[in-house]
């Protein structure tokens, strides 16, 4: 008997072949794909929107119920079609989606994607399962960051080596994975996906973010979104707009969102005597835009990851330091004199430097800077990594290689 809402996988759904993959077309049928994540990220509901709304395979989201610190804001569960919402149980660093195992068992999906994350105990369990049951198994991961070695190393690999394929999210962690003695062959760069900061609003929503529109007096217009954290490393910032203020260049900042460092960067911002509006978290896409309208240049001082996209798509350089091995993968998108400059870690000096550097872009490069930030609109839009994902899903499900 069928459940309701669920179709069997032996159904046949028929297939939509896509124009020019004709290597695809042995599939007799629809793959049926489940997407286990621990949570959906509020920023991560167009890209599932579009996997949802795919005639490739049929996506069904078995979705942890949020993230234990609140510091993501999770989508709202009426967002995402075909959701069953799974119970994530913490214990320190560890993670289990309870109900992920049942789920595997009873809906016996072609795939599915876990998340590529060691610290959540049900993926390694979950992953074994569906070998057992000869489902295919893709982690979606950021992969490697840095080289590791020993223990770290062998562990990361044993993990790794549960998928079928691992879906990561730059070239250059899928370099670092083959360094590491992963397959080449089993990795797929999906890069990330975000929608670009919001137009420029009219009519009553011009009127509800008019208060975003501060008039400054300031040389550079700075602007850094982030959760005020200690990574990030915000202070470093405050010093380097001192020096630079010291020096004649005068700066302003915008800071987009909150954390439990806050109240010790106003009270560090009033001892420099710099010019920071803590403007608080802020999620709607239209405001984001127009905080992003009255910014010059981006500054992220520590860990940059998303960040870097979601403003080298309000079309705003960055500025980050120079060690990738302590951001995520996003950070190379950073193209010193195209996209963004960078600094030595931890120096404010340099960051000051970096910051007048990228502020004084010449009019020499515009079109190269312009075709640099419509790459990056492209490689991260949500419809790229849909398209990504459902082309590498179809050719594991297809794939001759034993579970």
């Amino acid at each position: 008997m069928t459940r309701p809402g669920h179709t069997p996988v032996g159904d046949d759904a028929g297939v939509r072949p896509a124009p020019g993959r004709a290597e695809l077309e042995p599939l007799v049928r629809t793959p049926v794909v489940a997407i286990a994540p621990n949570l959906i990220p509020h920023y991560r509901v167009p890209v599932f929107q579009a996997l949802a709304a795919s005639g490739r395979c049929r996506y069904h989201f078995w979705a942890g119920d949020g993230e234990r610190t609140a510091s993501i804001k999770a989508a709202d569960p009426d967002q995402i079609s075909n959701r069953a919402v799974l119970r994530n149980y913490g214990l320190g660093p560890w993670l289990w989606q309870s109900g992920l195992l049942r789920r595997v068992i009873r809906g016996r999906p072609d795939a599915v994607i876990f998340t590529g994350d060691l610290h959540i105990l049900s993926v390694w369990l979950g992953a074994l399962l569906c070998r057992m049951l000869r489902i295919r198994v893709l982690f979606w991961t950021h992969g490697w960051l840095r080289d590791e070695h020993g223990i770290r190393r062998l562990v990361r690999l044993s993990f790794y080596r549960c998928a079928h394929r691992l879906l990561v999210y730059s070239a250059r962690g899928k370099a670092i994975g083959v360094r590491a003695g992963y397959p080449e062959e089993r990795m797929t760069v999906i890069y990330n996906s975000l929608e670009a900061p919001g137009p420029a609003p009219t009519g009553a929503a011009a009127h509800r973010l008019a208060d975003v529109s501060r008039k400054t007096r300031a040389d550079v217009r700075l602007i850094m979104c982030s959760r005020l954290i200690a990574v990030r490393h915000t202070d470093l910032l405050f010093k380097a707009m001192r020096l630079l203020g010291d020096a004649g260049l005068t700066t302003s900042l915008r800071l987009l969102g909150d954390g439990p460092d806050r109240n010790r960067l106003e009270r560090l911002a009033t001892d420099l005597r710099v010019d920071v509006l803590f403007v608080g978290a802020v999620y709607d896409r239209e405001a984001i835009g127009a905080h992003y309208r009255e910014a010059d240049v981006c500054v992220v001082p520590g860990s940059a990851g998303l960040a870097v996209i979601q403003s080298l798509l309000a079309r705003v350089p960055v500025v980050i330091h120079s060690n990738l091995a302590d951001h995520f993968p996003e950070a190379a998108e950073v193209v010193p004199g195209l996209t963004g400059e960078l600094f030595d870690q931890g120096d404010p000096q340099a960051l000051a430097a970096a910051i007048e550097r990228c502020a004084r872009w010449d009019k020499t490069n515009t079109h190269l800077r312009a075709q640099a930030f419509n790459d990056v609109a492209e490689r991260y839009s949500p419809g790229h990594q849909a398209r990504l994902i459902d082309e590498a899903c179809r050719e594991e499900v297809r794939g001759p290689g034993s579970c």
